[in-house]
């Protein structure tokens, strides 16, 4: 007796129940006070690391920045003046250096103000789902 043997895919298939965990869990938080303006992305949305998921509200931080940095233009005008009459000796080098402390007080916060802005907007801290 002869059979024809046919090629076929064999599937063996076992079904079981199962709890599916994450690799890692995190949470996300904001390092700057403020309002959510935008979601970037949904839940279950792929995102890279360091890809932006949400927006604050930057109004706020934009308006102390620009305000800042007019403080800190006036500043390094005043210096530049003072300078010159130091050399002139019409004012004292104590005031110069008076104005120099102010400005690099000024360089402080105006680094301060621009990490504040830059913290509006969140950014994933891993690439993941």
């Amino acid at each position: 007796m002869w059979s024809l043997v046919q090629a076929r895919s064999l599937e063996d298939k076992i079904n079981l129940p199962a709890l599916v965990e994450p690799y890692e869990d995190l949470w996300v938080k904001a390092e700057v006070p403020g309002q959510v303006i935008k979601v970037i992305v949904q839940e279950g949305q792929t995102v890279t690391n360091g890809q932006v998921i949400v927006q604050l509200d930057d109004r706020d931080y934009r308006t102390r920045l620009a305000r800042i940095e007019a403080n800190y233009q006036l500043a390094k005008l005043d210096y530049d003046r003072n300078a010159a009459l130091v050399k002139k000796k019409v004012t004292s080098l104590a005031k110069l250096d008076s104005i120099e402390a102010q400005l690099k007080d000024l360089e402080a916060r105006v680094s301060e103000a621009k990490l504040a802005l830059s913290r509006t907007e969140i950014a994933a801290p891993i690439s993941g789902t």
